[in-house]
């Protein structure tokens, strides 16, 4: 078992050994390690509950940690279920000091591509994974989760 730190191309090279203490000769294979990413939907709001009749924007952070700089992002490839982002910016998101990545995904979009059934006055969660890479094609992965909820008919709040 071995954990990689950081993603990015990695050489692992392994030996056998049998029960009587024989070693094989070393063989080895390049892998592309995926780097794990924080993601957040809708950045503090914990309930992820976007109104499936809406027209607007779902905010989503990409965190930057000791691990992972977000500002090395090849935004053009970041893609939410499937989606592009309409809208991209580097911000302190958490107010840790550090630039985040916050991007901007259409409603719309998202529930056609993650394809929730929903009847009035009901509610799904979505698992959502954010996949991309950074400009140096070092690939990375994270998922939250997204509560699509339908409006009552003919109530009014």
């Amino acid at each position: 078992d071995h954990t990689f730190t950081v993603g990015g191309l990695a050489t692992v090279i392994v030996t056998a050994t049998d029960k009587d203490g024989g070693t094989s000769d070393p063989a080895s294979i390049q892998i592309n390690v995926v780097q794990p990413v924080d993601v957040d939907l809708k950045p503090g709001n914990s309930q992820n509950r976007v109104n499936a009749e809406s027209q607007g924007l779902v905010p989503v952070a990409l965190y930057t940690t000791s691990a992972f700089n977000a500002a090395s992002v090849d935004t053009s490839s970041i893609r939410l279920a499937g989606v592009a982002a309409d809208q991209v910016a580097l911000e302190d998101v958490d107010g840790d000091g550090d630039l985040d990545l916050i991007l901007h995904f259409a409603v719309q979009e998202l529930l056609a591509a993650l394809a929730p059934e929903l009847e009035p006055d009901s509610e799904v969660s979505v698992d959502a994974e954010l996949t991309g890479e950074t400009i140096d094609n070092v690939l990375l992965t994270g998922t939250d989760t997204l509560n699509f909820f339908s409006p009552s008919k003919g109530k009014k709040h």
